[in-house]
């Protein structure tokens, strides 16, 4: 568990799938990951291009319901740069949520859900690169939602990752085209009593 990262109120430390090359943890609870050049999470659904190289730590949570949150930003240096919340069951089963910057050089929210090929979908535009982005993990299925005050949540997908016995949580940050990107993390979050309601805003 060398370079295990431990957060305040999270129950497992999170250890790392992909190792950043360079990272920060300031107060126990903000993290800071730093990417390389050309790192991603994706099975192009076009092609058989598959990339597995960015930088993600994950902490184990088990297969109870659960919800976690964190607020993300990213600092955006070329298309695609993305601070990230991901979620593992192997290497063909997984998602992400993201706050990524589009070709236009805007910030988005942008999901994507792997089941061996990666389903890609846009969702809102941001004011700006930071929104806190959360998981929350039901018997059979696992929705994603995001906020901008870490309050009132909107519901972006709902989507299935079979029925995995243990599930890996945790932050992630992707340059897929350009020299490297810094993702920012804090106000962690980890509960075991979920919403009921995935579209009422809570």
């Amino acid at each position: 568990m060398a370079n295990a990262i431990q957060v305040p109120g999270i129950p497992r430390p999170f250890e790392w799938l992909v190792e950043s090359p360079r990272w920060e943890q300031n107060d126990g609870a903000r993290v800071t990951l730093f990417s390389g050049p050309d790192c991603d999470h994706f099975h192009d659904p076009a092609s058989d291009r598959r990339v597995a190289n960015a930088p993600c730590a994950l902490a184990a949570f088990g297969d109870d319901p659960f919800l976690f949150s964190v607020r993300a930003s990213v600092e955006e240096t070329a298309p695609f740069d993305a601070s990230a919340l991901f979620v593992r069951v192997s290497d063909e089963v997984w998602a992400k949520l993201c706050v990524e910057f589009t070709p236009q050089g805007r910030p988005m929210i942008v999901s994507v859900v792997t089941r061996g090929l990666s389903d890609d979908c846009n969702s809102v535009e941001l004011d700006s690169p930071v929104a806190y982005l959360r998981v929350i993990r039901r018997p059979q299925s696992f929705a994603f939602h995001h906020s901008l005050d870490g309050s009132r949540w909107h519901f972006v997908r709902h989507f299935s990752l079979g029925s995995p016995q243990e599930i890996r949580v945790g932050i992630m940050v992707q340059a897929p085209r350009g020299p490297g990107c810094v993702a920012t993390f804090s106000e962690f979050r980890h509960a075991t009593n979920v919403p009921t309601d995935l579209r009422d805003g809570q």
